[in-house]
């Protein structure tokens, strides 16, 4: 009885088709689909300095505490054409969960970096 007066009008949801790309999100989307014929074209840049392991100046910013200097050296890589970051908190000086957290939460409310 439910089925006739809910269903049986209405016609089932068409599935979309959506073409396969590498999706991220910020502040503003991020779609990447890559040229074959001039791949370095579309090249996706990604900055590395938010590395503990793999910058020192970022590593003692994290480790002091200096989280502006860690912003600071994000936002250049921005500036600089990164479309992402790698950000690596993986050291034993410092409690990996909580400086992650602090210094993602700087960076997504920086328009600059979001």
């Amino acid at each position: 009885a439910l089925h006739d007066v809910v269903a049986a009008p209405h016609k089932p949801r068409e599935v979309p088709v959506v073409e396969e790309l590498f999706r991220t999100s910020g502040l503003e989307p991020f779609i990447y689909k890559q040229d074959a014929e001039a791949p370095r074209k579309t090249f996706i840049y990604i900055g590395e300095r938010c590395n503990i392991a793999g910058s020192s100046i970022y590593k003692k910013a994290i480790v002091a505490g200096d989280y502006e200097k860690a912003l600071a050296i994000a936002k250049k890589q921005v500036e600089q054409g990164a479309h992402m970051l790698d950000i690596n908190m993986d050291d034993g000086l410092i409690d990996a969960v909580p400086a992650m957290t602090r210094f993602v939460n700087l960076l997504v409310s920086e328009p600059d970096t979001a």
